[in-house]
């Protein structure tokens, strides 16, 4: 299964108007910074600065369509998240309705006014998360699984933690911290793990609806690949927060749906740092760290 957002023209209208009064007064496009000896009553420093206002009523839309799509992480294209920000904004945003194909150009310069005011955003953020709270979200069916070769993998930059594993597809692997690097060096000597990789730069991630009710996208740490053919989701953590059970689930949901698609044995587990670290040295196999976990 897999969680999908789903947005109606009912939904819009659902979605509650802010009313937010309409100021009727332009941007100023200059600062003017003066500072005074107040024991003297004398100015010391005058100087007046040019402001980077914008000019185009669309581009501020879209620039608060991708703040909105950021916080919220909506997985919906720009392109198909803009039409709806854009109609909010012109029927609901503001006490009165607008209409931005006829606007001159002294409306559009107080209209951005408006729309530059930061209270706007934080509002527009606001009204969107709460109604998408635990309302759009439906579950689909996987109907295929794409695979990704790691000759796709484009190489990238790394500045952290680094372990030279001859059966990490990686040349180096990369590491985030200690925990990571011991478990690397685990992996690396077990007997029955063919290959693995980190979970890094390659574009891997599972979606789950949060603790907030909504969508968040979930990277695992590593994919393990054992000698019998089977595969692993495996997620190292030292701090265990209150998501972790949401993203367990649905990491457990994940590899039965590649199972059935596949064929391929998929499963995951969470190592957690205090087990590890006491058994670890004590272990030749992977699969006898997984049988002393689910003890």
């Amino acid at each position: 299964m897999r969680a999908e957002l789903k947005f109606t023209e009912q939904d819009f209208q659902l979605l509650p108007s802010l009313k937010i009064r309409f100021e009727r007064k332009i941007l100023e496009e200059t600062l003017i910074y003066e500072a005074k000896d107040f024991l003297k009553g004398v100015s010391l420093v005058k100087r007046k600065w040019s402001l980077p206002v914008p000019k185009d009523i669309y581009s501020v839309i879209g620039y608060y369509t991708e703040q909105i799509r950021k916080h919220l992480k909506i997985p919906k294209s720009f392109d198909e998240f803009y039409p709806i920000v854009e109609k909010y904004v012109v029927e609901k945003l503001f006490e009165k309705k607008i209409n931005l194909e006829i606007l001159n150009e002294k409306e559009k310069l107080v209209l951005i006014y408006n729309l530059v005011n930061p209270e706007i955003k934080e509002k527009l953020i606001k009204v969107f998360e709460d109604y998408f709270k635990n309302r759009l979200f439906i579950t689909k069916e996987v109907g295929s699984f794409k695979y990704k070769r790691f000759l796709d993998v484009k190489p990238f930059i790394w500045t952290k933690l680094t372990y030279p594993a001859d059966k990490c597809l990686f040349s180096l692997c990369p590491c985030d911290n200690n925990l990571e690097m011991n478990f690397t060096r685990f992996l690396e000597d077990a007997e029955d793990v063919d290959a693995f990789i980190k979970n890094e730069g390659i574009g891997f991630f599972i979606e789950y609806i949060s603790t907030e009710k909504l969508l968040r996208n979930y990277k695992p740490d590593f994919i393990i690949r054992l000698t019998n053919g089977d595969h692993w989701i495996v997620e190292t953590k030292g701090l265990v927060d209150v998501e972790v059970g949401l993203k367990d689930k649905r990491a457990k949901e994940w590899c039965k749906d590649a199972t059935d698609i596949t064929g391929t044995k998929w499963n995951f587990i969470r190592i957690n740092q205090g087990v590890f670290d006491e058994y670890r040295d004590k272990l030749v196999k992977f699969k006898d760290l997984v049988e002393l976990i689910r003890k």
